[in-house]
């Protein structure tokens, strides 16, 4: 039974026009701002960075900018760069059980709770205005033995101007100005687990012609032992179980069916000592049958429509008596016809990489789902402003059906483009590749069968395409 999906791309652009009279603040004020980032989850014995993004949201120029950083017992920082050079960082020292400490650069109080560390970061720009691109610091910070596994703590840091409106420090008329403080959160953790495929953008036809083979990352911290691991998947019903490729050392305990689609696969661990880098890569293959677990169709059989396979992984274990534990998902998207687009860098004479005068070689691959057939398709791409078309370079077709293949240059009249000189789409060029009138005319059919599109009991392989222009 063929399914025929024909593909129209429509673009509709919607403008709208707010027009009002400029603004004057009443009181033009710099505004010291930071947005402060880390790993949700960080190992025992290992280092881990802190991101500090620095700008100014206010309407006036600031001047001497600073952070005050405040440390946890729980983690150590060490040291700071800005564009990978270090910078100047003081360390004040330790709040008291009062919970205050005097910032050296500002002389004004910081309040910290007893116990946390509190350092000073100077960037090394002289002033910041506003709409200047935030300024990245990157801290280099590490667990210490105050860590507790599972337990999650805060780090702190405050942006400041520590001259205020002015170059000058005359903090009695330009007091310092501080903007709000920033929170990261960390939590210990020995364990995790991360699971991934290859797939390009993270699509795929249906179809046992599309084997899609999932990667479960196991990482251990450094040195760490942890004993009874067991990573298990639990694979949504729309997707059917192949085979494990690789079990990295460990017992299978749980495999899921091979004919019937979802279940879970379980690998079980009796210990894993922790190296810096992943531990175990544990690999499976599945692809998208045309019914789910409960004999409904995966994908709507009369329109294509696209729909999405999420799977959750877990993987548990002990360590020191504690119960340990990560878990991660990946979400696939199913599709009737998956396409991807690459680039590669084809031509630089000037040999500095991507520039302009430079080549660029685009790909656009395409695939059939199994259980569907195209016809009438065209591929419509989009060039961005400041690329053109290469006219001197003929655009090739290449199609693969029934493991037969038919590769040919594009005919003119099989791929007409339209550069936008003016409009809301200025600058962008349309280019319509009209794939089936192109294998038309090369004396071939014009519609992509799918493998098991003619008949559900005879593959004839994978439908694929490939198209490729400069």
């Amino acid at each position: 039974m063929r399914r025929n999906i024909s593909y129209v791309l429509g673009l509709i652009v919607a403008v709208s026009l707010i027009l009002s009279l400029p603004r004057v603040p009443a009181y033009a004020a710099p505004g010291p701002a930071l947005t402060l980032s880390s790993p949700a989850d960080v190992f025992l014995n290992e280092g881990f960075s802190l991101g500090l993004s620095f700008r100014n949201s206010g309407d006036a120029t600031g001047f001497g900018p600073i952070v005050e950083l405040i440390m946890p017992p729980q983690a150590a920082f060490n040291g700071a760069s800005y564009l990978g050079l270090a910078i100047t960082s003081i360390n004040v020292g330790i709040f008291p059980a009062s919970g205050i400490l005097v910032n050296p650069l500002t002389s004004e109080n910081v309040t910290g709770a007893p116990g946390s560390r509190l350092f000073i970061l100077e960037y090394p720009l002289g002033s910041f205005t506003p709409g200047q691109p935030a300024a990245g610091l990157s801290a280099n910070c590490v667990l210490t033995d105050n860590a507790t596994l599972g337990v999650p703590f805060n780090i702190l840091a405050t942006p400041v101007f520590r001259y205020g409106k002015d170059a000058v420090d005359n903090p009695v008329t330009d007091p310092p100005i501080k903007g709000t403080q920033a929170t990261a959160t960390v939590t210990p953790t020995v364990i995790r687990l991360n699971k991934a495929t290859p797939i390009h953008e993270n699509e795929v036809s249906t179809g046992p012609n599309f084997p899609v083979t999932y990667s479960l990352t196991l990482d251990i911290a450094d040195n760490a032992l942890v004993s009874n691991i067991t990573v298990s998947d639990t694979i949504q019903g729309n997707l059917q179980f192949l085979n494990v490729v690789d079990a990295a050392g460990g017992s299978v305990t749980s495999t899921p069916s091979t004919t019937t689609p979802g279940g879970t696969l379980s690998v079980l661990f009796s210990s894993v000592t922790g190296v810096v880098g992943p531990d175990r890569v544990i690999q499976y293959r599945v692809y998208a049958p045309e019914k789910d677990s409960v004999g409904g169709y995966v994908l709507d059989p009369d329109t294509g429509a696209s729909s999405i396979a999420t799977n959750v992984a877990n993987a548990s274990g002990t360590f020191t008596g504690l119960a340990v534990g990560s878990s991660d998902n990946h979400t696939l998207n199913l599709r009737s016809l998956s396409i991807q687009k690459g680039v590669a860098l084809w031509i630089d004479p000037q040999g500095n990489g991507i520039s302009p005068a430079d080549t660029l070689r685009y790909t656009v691959n395409f695939q059939v789902s199994d259980y569907f057939s195209v016809e009438n398709m065209t591929v419509t791409d989009n060039i961005s402003d400041g690329q053109s078309f290469d006219t001197t370079f003929v655009p090739t077709l290449s199609v693969t059906r029934g493991g037969v293949t038919v590769a040919d240059n594009f005919s003119m009249a099989n791929y007409p483009w339209v550069h936008n000189a003016a409009g809301p789409l200025a600058g962008l060029t349309t280019i319509d590749f009209r794939v089936s009138k192109q294998l038309v005319d090369l004396g071939s059919a014009g519609i992509l069968i799918g493998g098991l599109s003619d008949n559900r009991t005879t593959n004839v392989g994978p439908t694929t395409g490939a198209i490729v222009f400069q």
